[in-house]
């Protein structure tokens, strides 16, 4: 990029006494002149779209500047700080691909450890440090508050419910519907399926025997266990030869609970 340079002083041939060649203006005079202007203008940027050679440079904004300003290499790097990247990438606000530690040195001794799966990076205020999270209970713990001893393992009721039809869930956990699957049959679907279909049922249907089967009795089962439901037949028996029948009586009052 080149400066315009006057070849001609124009002005000092106006002093020049008359008769003196010099005096005259030349038209190759002219022409130099419109060609040191071209050449000095066809080498400056243009103010749109500027394709810049060499180094230019610019004026280094404050680090808390957040305007259109043009950000120059040290603007760039102060705003890095003391943060170094070894073979990551950094999108947004989140880093990957570290091949070596992340060492933080504002405000602390900063990090030169990788910490070990389930770790968590807590801060005392001067230091950041990988910790194993307490999660403040032992097993121990857990099987006094259900008053339980020994060495035996505990398992959770992963469903239970209160039935007063075929048709109606009186109160229940984890159980969406109860339908009718036909005689003496209910159908049971849950709120959140099971793992697998490797589940406990237990059924209590009412306790009245006396007024819903008779002199007789009843049973009712679980069957046709899935991930998502399960479903209970009833089958009631009555007379000397225990005859037997569907029975939808037992849905009066019954009891469900679920463990895995």
């Amino acid at each position: 990029m080149s400066n315009y340079l006057k070849a001609t002083d124009f002005g000092s041939k106006d002093a020049l006494l008359s008769g003196d060649p010099n005096k005259i203006v030349k038209g190759t005079e002219i022409n130099d002149e419109f060609d040191a202007i071209q050449t000095a203008v066809n080498s400056k940027a243009n103010k749109n779209n500027a394709a810049l050679t060499g180094t230019p440079t610019a004026p280094t904004a404050a680090t808390t500047t957040d305007t259109t300003q043009v950000a120059t290499t040290a603007f760039v790097k102060a705003q890095q700080g003391a943060i170094a990247i070894t073979g990551g990438t950094i999108t947004g606000t989140a880093i990957s691909g570290l091949t070596s530690p992340l060492e933080v040195a504002s405000g602390g001794t900063g990090l030169t450890t990788v910490g070990t799966d389930g770790q968590v990076l807590t801060s005392t205020g001067t230091e950041i440090a990988w910790e194993t999270p307490d999660p403040g209970y032992t097993d121990d713990d857990v099987k006094s508050f259900l008053n339980a001893t020994g060495t035996a393992p505990i398992y959770s009721c992963r469903g239970w419910a209160r039935v007063t039809s075929k048709t109606t869930l009186a109160a229940s956990g984890n159980f969406a519907s109860v339908a009718d699957g036909g005689a003496g049959i209910a159908v049971f679907t849950f709120g959140a399926a099971m793992p697998d279909a490797n589940y406990s049922v237990v059924v209590s249907p009412s306790p009245d025997s006396t007024a819903q089967f008779g002199n007789s009795g009843s049973t009712y089962v679980a069957y046709d266990q899935t991930t998502t439901g399960f479903k209970v037949c009833g089958r009631g028996y009555t007379g000397s030869n225990n005859t037997t029948y569907f029975s939808d009586q037992g849905y009066a009052n019954m009891g469900i609970a679920v463990f895995r």
